[in-house]
């Protein structure tokens, strides 16, 4: 599991949801943490799947608040660098 540093801290990365985004023709599951930094690398080719995969592995439709909330994690993750 991916570790990040937060305040002097390392903390786990949570893997779960997934979120389903399409990458270059290709569907897979992102963590939150590697949505943002895909939405923000600028490639062209990244869409918004449908849906989102749980901690229990069920799958549930993406919701419009969940894009917003990528989207404006990109945007700040954007901003920091």
């Amino acid at each position: 599991m991916k570790k990040r540093v937060r305040q002097g801290k390392k903390e786990e990365i949570p893997q779960f949801p997934r979120y389903l985004l399409k990458v270059n023709g290709k569907r897979i599951f992102y963590s939150f943490f590697d949505a943002v930094v895909l939405l923000d690398s600028g490639f062209e080719n990244v869409r918004f799947g449908r849906y989102v995969l749980n901690a229990d592995f069920s799958v549930s439709l993406m919701r419009e608040e969940d894009r917003e909330k990528l989207l404006k994690a990109a945007d700040e993750y954007g901003a920091s660098k």
